[in-house]
């Protein structure tokens, strides 16, 4: 059991919709970490330290560290308040508009 009520709740849903020894394929097929290859894209992974999914951003680096990918990182500290879960639909936060001219930079430099 996951210790983010957000992951918990999803977790239940699957559980009442899913047969239980289907969930887990289920999530498989439905995480990144499942297609990590030597071709897999460049990564840019943006999170803020308060959020409360910020350890599976975390967890996702490792992976991408372990199958020698290539990633850019943006963490936003902890007191950065703006920087909950879903800041970027905040567009006019400093932190939303520094995630975004980071996201622009990564594009240009890896879409030619």
């Amino acid at each position: 059991k996951s210790k983010f009520a957000i992951l918990r709740t999803l977790d239940e849903y699957f559980n009442n919709i899913m047969p239980k020894n289907k969930i887990k394929a289920f999530y498989d097929k439905h995480s990144p970490i499942s297609y990590l290859s030597p071709t897999f894209p460049p990564c840019l992974v943006i999170s803020g330290k308060i959020d409360k999914l910020h350890e599976q951003s975390l967890n996702f680096v490792s992976q991408l560290e372990q199958h020698k990918l290539e990633y850019e990182t943006l963490f936003f500290e902890q007191n950065r308040i703006d920087a909950l879960h879903g800041f970027l639909n905040f567009i006019n936060s400093k932190t939303s508009q520094t995630a975004y001219d980071n996201i622009i930079d990564f594009f240009k430099k890896h879409i030619k």
